[in-house]
């Protein structure tokens, strides 16, 4: 364990192997639709997902597997949207809670990050900003994939949340997701600067 195991560098070079398809579950019963799903394909199937409690994937609504892979829009926004993948759906769901009445701020589950849903083409457009969230490093990951995916249309404006270039020190999620600016109130700031220009001082929350 330590700087150099961390699961931040994987999109990056798994993206780059042709015919490969790598999906980032939101909750446990994603996970088993998505291993139901990938056991069908010929091709290789990657599906990343953190260290942590799933949960009781019996308790949630069965999901067809094929269902389980389009991206999922998970709350509505008018003036920004957030792309997340995986756990950091979560997060993203919050400080969009957070950013109302100010902000309508829609949130989307991008269950399969290669390859990308077309209609984020069409979840984009309008918005005054789109944001990218991933707990992996920013070169070569999601966002860029979301940027790449975006570049023909020069109206959208991506701002990309995720680890610098850089070895990720050990330590707890929590922890280091306030380190690296990836809690909901580092988003909270992130989106208000971009859409506004207003400065936004980070609370520690009390029940962090």
């Amino acid at each position: 364990d330590g700087p150099t195991h961390h699961g931040v560098f994987d999109i990056s070079f798994l993206r780059a192997v042709p015919n490969m398809t790598i999906l980032a579950p939101r909750t446990g019963g994603e996970l088993s639709a998505m291993l139901s799903w990938g056991l069908e394909q010929s091709s290789p199937v990657a599906i990343r997902y953190p260290r942590g409690d799933a949960g009781a994937i019996n308790s949630e609504p069965s999901l067809d597997p094929r269902a389980a892979i389009p991206a999922e829009v998970v709350k509505t926004g008018s003036d920004v949207m957030i792309f997340a993948v995986g756990s950091m759906v979560e997060v993203a769901l919050e400080a969009a809670h957070m950013l109302e009445p100010e902000f309508s701020c829609g949130v989307v589950n991008v269950r399969s990050i290669k390859p990308l849903d077309e209609k984020l083409r069409s979840l984009a457009q309008g918005k005054q900003c789109v944001f990218t969230l991933e707990d992996h490093v920013l070169s070569g990951g999601f966002g860029s994939s979301v940027l790449e995916l975006l570049s023909d249309d020069p109206s959208v404006r991506v701002e990309c949340l995720g680890y610098p270039d850089t070895f990720v020190p050990q330590g707890g999620i929590r922890r280091l997701h306030e380190e690296y600016g990836l809690t909901e109130d580092h988003i909270v700031l992130r989106v208000r600067k971009a859409l506004s220009g207003r400065p936004l001082r980070v609370v520690a929350r009390k029940d962090l």
